[in-house]
């Protein structure tokens, strides 16, 4: 098997896979929107991933020469079209490493509000009420019990970048 074959697994196990996700503390970002709330948020890049065979829009290009990762990875058409949620399969794909889960992550403010949520068990749910704890300016989300899985790229994706900005 060769390293691109290995690589390749990495990614699909990283996006399908919870337990493993969480094993190598990476998670799954598609999508212009989330791409850009995790760099201006700071969270570390591991690896952005792209086709060889197409030819990148400027957003593209500068993400990859001005935005640090540890590597950067050239896939086929055909296996950026499998990762990819889209129809549309998207240009840019990035691994992204978890941030350690920390009460200290949440700013506390003179009057803070705090939403905890109790075993939240739809993917989508979870990423629309991430949304709504933005919106209403929660200055964090606490998960408790057994739950859908926060790094999950279908929750990721229904919070539409929010979760790359807000404290979960």
């Amino acid at each position: 098997m060769s390293k691109e074959d290995n690589d390749f697994q990495h990614f699909e196990v990283i996006k399908r896979n919870r337990n493993k996700r969480f094993k190598h503390k990476e998670f799954f970002v598609e999508g212009v929107r989330n791409i850009n709330e995790a760099i201006r948020n700071k969270w570390e890049i591991s690896s952005f991933i792209y086709s060889g065979e197409k030819e990148l829009s400027g957003w593209a290009k500068s993400i990859l020469s001005n935005v640090k990762a540890s590597i950067q990875y050239q896939l086929p058409n055909h296996l950026m079209d499998q990762l990819s949620r889209k129809t549309d399969t998207s240009e840019l794909l990035a691994i992204v490493k978890m941030k350690a889960n920390d009460l200290s992550r949440i700013k506390l403010t003179n009057n803070p509000l705090i939403v905890v949520m109790d075993r939240p068990s739809n993917k989508g749910n979870l990423g629309t009420l991430i949304r709504s704890c933005d919106a209403l300016g929660a200055n964090g989300l606490i998960i408790t019990g057994h739950a859908v899985d926060l790094y999950d790229p279908e929750t990721i994706a229904s919070s539409v970048g929010t979760f790359l900005v807000f404290r979960c």
